[in-house]
């Protein structure tokens, strides 16, 4: 896993072209981004986790599948091996598919944000609040007992 840094100015109409063509040519594993209030020099601050070796640039070519155990660190795997266990709990008893629960992107993307509450889980790419609403709970439960086990949340998930 890589990552790569972006700043791009508020001011310039096409500050984002740069990151705009660096996404559209990788496997991306998390975006995270942060306004930074300066004035005339306020800026958004990027930080993207891509794989590498994973170059979609090719339409025709088949989609690179991620090997997760490659990406995530021996800890932060157990914890991603838990929640697809949890997955496919959900998934069998709702007869759906485990992708319509999350996908591994998003899996993973929870264990490297380390996150312990609905509005930090709401910031992943693709979970809104039907999928919290819906799953959310079972997967905060795995990723608090990791990460915070003596985090204390309100019925919302969020903190007290």
């Amino acid at each position: 896993m890589k990552m790569q840094f972006f700043q791009i100015p508020t001011h310039d109409a096409n500050g984002a072209d740069g990151l705009n063509r660096f996404l559209a040519g990788r496997r991306i594993l998390s975006v995270d981004r942060h306004f930074v209030a300066d004035g005339a020099n306020s800026f958004w601050a990027i930080a993207v986790m891509w794989l590498p070796g994973a170059d979609n640039r090719d339409a025709g070519k088949k989609e690179t599948r991620v090997d997760y155990k490659q990406v995530l660190s021996e800890a932060d795997f157990r914890v991603f091996a838990q929640l697809r266990d949890v997955r496919k709990s959900l998934a069998d008893s709702l007869k759906v598919p485990a992708y319509a629960v999350f996908s591994n992107q998003q899996l993973a993307s929870l264990v490297l944000k380390r996150v312990v509450n609905l509005t930090q889980m709401q910031t992943i790419e693709g979970v809104g609040k039907g999928r919290c609403r819906d799953y959310g709970e079972p997967m905060l439960a795995v990723l608090r007992e990791h990460f915070d086990a003596s985090h204390e949340t309100d019925e919302q998930g969020d903190p007290t």
